[in-house]
């Protein structure tokens, strides 16, 4: 009869030292991702806190500005209206080409 060769002379005892193994570096490496997963979560929670402080001191938009304004009476609209025409009128008497 010839001599076996390998580590376990038994079967059931080598199947069970291999899944033993196995079962060990898996859940070595689940707790390693773990880790890695805990730090990422950690990172993700400090941009958003400081992304949302400076949402907070950020100015408002100006068309966030002209929207908050009240509606103009067609009466001051035409005053409005008047003026600028008669501002453009004497820039062009006077030769101007803009107003600045």
């Amino acid at each position: 009869m010839a001599k076996r060769s390998g580590r376990f002379r038994n079967k059931p005892t080598g199947l069970a030292a291999f899944v033993g193994r196995a079962l060990g570096k898996l859940a070595a490496k689940r707790d390693r991702l773990a880790r890695q997963l805990a730090g990422v979560d950690k990172e993700i929670a400090d941009v958003r806190a400081s992304v949302g402080s400076l949402a907070s001191t950020r100015p408002v938009p100006q068309q966030a500005r002209k929207a908050a304004r009240a509606p103009m009476s067609e009466a001051t609209r035409q005053k409005m209206a008047d003026a600028a025409k008669a501002r453009w009128a004497a820039a062009r008497k006077a030769g101007k080409k803009n107003l600045s």
